[in-house]
C-alpha cells in the first residue's frame, strides 16, 4: 500500500494537508504608519537632545526673538491713548510699569487696560484674591498714575485671545475717533500683536506702535510663539 504520509485520503482523491504557518498578512498602509511613527519619534528625540545643548538653546532663542520681536523705536512723542495688553501677573506687572513710565513721559494721558468679567488676581499685600481690574490700579496707582486716567476694555473671552483684544480694541478706538494708539505687550509678543491690531485698524486712519515691556521668556514660550504667528498667519488674518 503505497504511503499517505502528509496526506489524506478522501474517497479517490489524494488532499494535501496545509503547511502550519505563523506568518500574517500586513497591510502596506501600516508598514508606512510605522516608519512615520519611527521617523517622528526620532526628530522629537534629536531636537529634545539638541535643545538640552546649551550653545543650541541660545542661537535657537537669538533667532526666535529676531523672528518675533517687532517693536517701535523711538516711541512717538504723543499718543492719543496706550492699550495695555493681557497676561499673567508677572508680564502684566511689567506691561503696567512700561505704560506708567510712558504716562510720566507725556506719551499719552490714557492707559486703557484688558479686563474680562471673572478675573482676579491674588493680591499678596492683602492676603487675598481680588478683582483683575482693582488689582490693575493698584499696581498703577502705586506708580503715580491717578485713577481717572485709566479705563478697562471689556474684552469677550475667546479661544484666539490676541485676535479677541485687538477686535475689541480697534472697534472702541474706531468709536472714539482716536488716531493713534500704542500698545505695550511681551517683547515676543510683539508681532502677532501688531498684525493682529493692524488687521482690524486696517483703513481707518488710525496709527498703530508697539512697545515692548521688561518681560522675559522661556524658550518653550518662544516656540510657542512662533507656532501661534503661523496659525494666525493662516486661519485668522
Amino acid at each position: 500500500m503505497p504511503s499517505t504520509h502528509g496526506f489524506e485520503g478522501i474517497g479517490s482523491f489524494i488532499v494535501r494537508r496545509p503547511k502550519a504557518t505563523t506568518e500574517r498578512f500586513v497591510p502596506p498602509w501600516a508598514t508606512v504608519r510605522l516608519w512615520v511613527l519611527g521617523a517622528g519619534l526620532f526628530v522629537c528625540g534629536a531636537c529634545l537632545l539638541a535643545l538640552s545643548v546649551p550653545a543650541v538653546k541660545v542661537e535657537l532663542r537669538a533667532a526666535l526673538g529676531g523672528e518675533l520681536i517687532d517693536v517701535d523705536s523711538p516711541l512717538p512723542g504723543k499718543v492719543d491713548v496706550i492699550y495695555v495688553l493681557g497676561g499673567g501677573v508677572r508680564s502684566t506687572r511689567a506691561h503696567l510699569k512700561r505704560a506708567a513710565n510712558l504716562y510720566h513721559q507725556g506719551v499719552s494721558e490714557k492707559i486703557l487696560y484688558f479686563h474680562r468679567d471673572g478675573d482676579t488676581v491674588r493680591d499678596w499685600s492683602l492676603g487675598r484674591d481680588i478683582s483683575r481690574d482693582a488689582w490693575v490700579i493698584r499696581q498703577l496707582a502705586a506708580r503715580g498714575v491717578p485713577v481717572p486716567a485709566t479705563e478697562a476694555v471689556p474684552v469677550m473671552e475667546g479661544f484666539w485671545g490676541t485676535y479677541s483684544e485687538a477686535e475689541a480694541v480697534s472697534a472702541l478706538v474706531v468709536e472714539r475717533r482716536r488716531k493713534s494708539l500704542l500698545l505695550i505687550t511681551s517683547p515676543h509678543h510683539t508681532k502677532r500683536v501688531r498684525q493682529s491690531f493692524a488687521y482690524f485698524l486696517r483703513g481707518q486712519g488710525v496709527s498703530v506702535f508697539v512697545g515692548g515691556s521688561e518681560d522675559t521668556a522661556y524658550l518653550r514660550e518662544l516656540l510657542m510663539e512662533h507656532l501661534k504667528v503661523r496659525v494666525y498667519g493662516m486661519f485668522l488674518l
